[in-house]
């Protein structure tokens, strides 16, 4: 299919390879592989951890339901990119279990595209027939009050990378072409201008403060619809919160002099590569958020941040809450303080992954 519509209409940009690879029905990585996940995937995620992060997002839900008022009327938990389902699933089971009248005035919207995944989500919250439903996009759900989550979505959003030309002063695009080899870098025909508008809305400071100590050849990553579906989600949410945890950091983070060929990765089989032109449809393709253009996005639609922190930070407060609900327990069993010791350890997820949480009062 790539090669197809290469031959076609010429070299695309990464985005569109990314689209194809990842997103195509029946062959896209996220398409065709159900089981991505875990230690018989390619890598894992805090939901791979164990049940214990459904249950500590569970826990947060309540907090965040009676901080915005929420308990009134039916509640919105909406999810993007919930995958196989296994999320939703441990966040209901915690809120049957913790507050089981509240359960009933909960409905939870599976934001998916995908037929495919929307059946791999129905077959795993079985036992939440009444609760769930899906819709296929932003665009199919009505203004709503309650909570957006969404775990590890944004980081799959198709990138642009732009590289920076110092002999002209200015960002040029690397696209996808064909060679005698295969598949292979080239350079796309895009104005300039045109793509430091795009930086500067992503958040990247403008090129007159920091293009004469790039060096040659340092790339940039952006994910323009990742930021479109932040928006679209900051403009439904009439009360409530928007929450986004991910691998990641702010512009300050991302635009630092060691990583000069961006962040984009290939994940196969729990191996890291650098090499995203090989295998596609069969490895995963990720790059790391960048949580000032998604901060900036909701505050031009009348959020404020409420939290912008790391994962460990976000989490140990929120252990301090579950507690609260389990007066009378004698501590963690062994297994669950092996979870929350990967969930939050500097060595795990517990730096690497950050917390964005904005709200509508």
């Amino acid at each position: 299919m790539i090669r197809a519509e290469i031959l076609r209409d010429g070299a695309i940009s990464f985005a569109r390879y990314m689209q194809l690879a990842l997103y195509s029905p029946e062959s896209g990585y996220y398409e065709a592989h159900a089981r991505t996940i875990g230690r018989g995937g390619d890598y894992f995620t805090n939901v791979s951890v164990g049940p214990m992060f459904g249950e500590l997002i569970a826990v947060q839900i309540l907090d965040w339901i009676h901080q915005h008022q929420l308990s009134r009327g039916k509640i919105c938990i909406v999810e993007g990119g919930a995958h196989n389902g296994l999320l939703a699933r441990d966040i209901l089971k915690a809120l049957r279990q913790h507050a089981p009248p509240l359960l009933h005035r909960i409905e939870y919207v599976m934001l998916e595209p995908s037929a495919a995944r929307q059946a791999w989500q129905r077959q795993t919250l079985a036992d939440f027939p009444e609760t769930v439903k899906h819709v296929a996009s932003w665009n199919d759900l009505e203004p709503f009050e309650g909570i957006a989550l969404s775990n590890e979505l944004m980081d799959a959003f198709p990138l642009h990378r732009f590289v920076w030309d110092r002999t002209h002063g200015s960002w040029r695009e690397t696209g996808v072409t064909l060679n005698a080899e295969g598949l292979a870098w080239t350079i796309l025909d895009r104005d300039g201008d045109d793509i430091a508008a795009q930086l500067t809305e992503a958040g990247f400071p403008a090129m007159d403060s920091m293009g004469d100590v790039l060096p040659n050849g340092y790339v940039l990553e952006d994910a323009p619809q990742a930021r479109a579906w932040w928006r679209m989600g900051a403009e439904k949410l009439r009360r409530g919160c928007l929450v986004a945890i991910d691998y990641g950091g702010e512009v300050k983070d991302l635009l630092i002099p060691e990583r000069t060929q961006g962040t984009a990765r290939a994940y196969f089989q729990h191996s890291v590569s650098s090499d995203l032109l090989e295998r596609p449809g069969l490895q995963d393709l990720t790059a790391h958020v960048n949580f000032t253009a998604l901060e900036r996005s909701g505050n031009d639609a009348g959020l404020r941040t409420e939290i912008l922190s790391s994962q460990e930070r976000f989490l140990t407060r929120v252990l301090a809450s579950w507690a609260k609900l389990h007066p009378h327990t004698p501590g963690w069993s062994d297994q669950q303080k092996a979870q929350i010791r990967t969930l939050i350890h500097p060595n795990h997820f517990g730096t690497a992954f950050k917390v964005l949480v904005q709200s509508r009062p």
